[in-house]
């Protein structure tokens, strides 16, 4: 499916009189319903058409979509996917959340001519209503990790027909990272809500989900196998995402094409019958979970009688994605968490209290983790900072770098706890100490010097 980028000199490029249309829409400084939100996304419709459409064409051209004929965008903002399609598609559907990036995509269209062949329509991804079977091909670009992304994925699995690609760009670890060095020279309440986001994220990861809180920082493997889940199976990695690659040494920005090969059923029906898709039956529904689709692993716990054999290691997995999918104060809750007679490990009695907001309880459970849990000191912080205990949370990050354990995480744990704290300047050193110690990580001298140099300047620059 993948090809090497080759645009023809056939295909015109109207990007010059859309952006002569954008900047007279900015320049009356007049929107639509939602005035404030259409100045937003007309100032940045700009920046992608200044890039030009022939850069995105190209882009499907190397992902293999170029000459599709209905294609489904999934996020599609001020449009230019879609135009882009149509150089060589029939035609295409675009759907975005947000009002205002509807009413701007349609708007060009009109203006350009190809409002006949392309629909944009204000819808959530998760609940969009898309017919079966019907688009050759489906995009999410830079979208994927602000949504409930098993809802999605089932979603555009059920849209494509048979044999049918989908193309994601994802934002990563590395890319959250330099939001935040950036962000150190900053607004306060800018830096605030992206250590938030960090950390959240972070918290995911390790089995919380926070009501409210869909940003999500997978990695690619937890993407290819929620992918599989429904059918689709990964076919290559394109590299025609926006953004640096990477951060340090961590994945940035990525992406992947996966093609619909099996009905996206087809590998809850072979849990059903508990029957193993990787490993064992157990590892497959912990790592299904694991991997952003706790929502199957539920129904699968729930509709299979367990052998007695497994029934505990089954209820702690059933637990889990119970949290995982927000789903712990269900009907299953005290049957699952609360019964005294069967108590389960403090490691997931942890994640239920935090995951219910309950920090003091959750703190208390962790401290009981095993100190050789590779997230009983993430967890323990987390908790601390949301209690505001800044100084303990702030001793605990502390103690697990000295000891070796500073992953990414801690080490912006340690910021966030300075930051938190009202002090600026040692939270820019922790970042500091956090660019410095990628050195382990196999780094270049050179990468690390210039990541410092950036940082020294843009505070310097305040």
């Amino acid at each position: 499916m993948l090809r090497e980028p080759a645009l023809p000199a056939t295909v015109g490029d109207e990007s010059g009189k859309i952006l002569h249309f954008l900047r007279g829409e900015r320049d009356r400084g007049c929107g639509g319903a939602e005035p404030e939100g259409y100045e937003d996304a007309v100032a940045y419709a700009i920046g992608r058409y200044e890039r030009g459409l022939s850069h995105y064409v190209a882009a499907l051209e190397r992902i293999g979509f170029a000459e599709k004929g209905e294609a489904l965008d999934v996020g599609s903002g001020a449009g230019h996917w879609c135009f882009a399609f149509l150089k060589r598609g029939r035609r295409a559907v675009g759907i975005d959340r947000s009002p205002a990036f509807v009413e701007l995509a349609a708007r060009i269209a009109r203006e350009i001519g190809l409002a006949d062949r392309v629909s944009f329509r204000t819808e959530r991804a998760e609940e969009a209503q898309l017919p079966a079977g019907a688009f050759d091909c489906a995009w999410s670009h830079s979208v994927l990790m602000y949504t409930d992304q098993e809802a999605v994925l089932r979603n555009v699995a059920d849209a494509l027909a048979k044999g049918g690609g989908f193309y994601c760009g994802y934002t990563g670890e590395g890319s959250r990272l330099h939001t935040l060095q950036v962000s150190l020279a900053g607004e306060t309440e800018l830096l605030s809500s992206r250590l938030n986001t960090f950390l959240d994220s972070h918290l995911h990861r390790c089995g919380v989900f926070k009501p409210g809180n869909l940003t999500r920082m997978l990695r690619l493997e937890d993407l290819l196998r929620a992918c599989a889940v429904f059918g689709m199976e990964y076919v290559g990695r394109p590299q025609v995402q926006d953004g640096r690659p990477e951060y340090l040494g961590l994945p940035a920005t990525f992406d992947f094409v996966v093609r619909k090969l099996r009905d996206r059923d087809k590998a809850k029906s072979q849990l059903l019958r508990g029957e193993a898709i990787e490993k064992t039956w157990l590892e497959d529904l912990d790592r299904i979970a694991r991997s952003g689709c706790p929502g199957l692993v539920c129904d699968v716990c729930r509709a299979v009688d367990p052998d007695p054999a497994e029934e505990e290691e089954r209820r702690q997995v059933y637990a889990r994605a119970l949290i995982l999918a927000g789903r712990a104060d269900s009907e299953e809750r005290w049957r699952i968490f609360e019964d005294a007679a069967c108590p389960l490990p403090d490691h997931i009695m942890g994640l239920y209290w935090h995951a219910r907001g309950d920090h003091a309880a959750a703190l208390g459970a962790y401290r009981n983790m095993p100190r050789e849990h590779p997230d009983r000191a993430f967890l323990q912080g987390a908790c601390l900072l949301q209690m505001k205990r800044f100084g303990w949370a702030r001793r605990v990050f502390s103690e697990a770098i000295e000891r070796g354990c500073g992953a990414p995480r801690e080490w912006i744990g340690l910021v966030a706890a300075h930051h938190f704290g009202d002090k600026r300047d040692a939270a820019a050193a922790a970042f500091r100490g956090f660019v410095e110690s990628r050195r382990k990580a196999g780094v270049p001298e050179a990468v690390i010097e210039m990541e410092l140099a950036r940082l020294d300047a843009g505070r310097a620059s305040q």
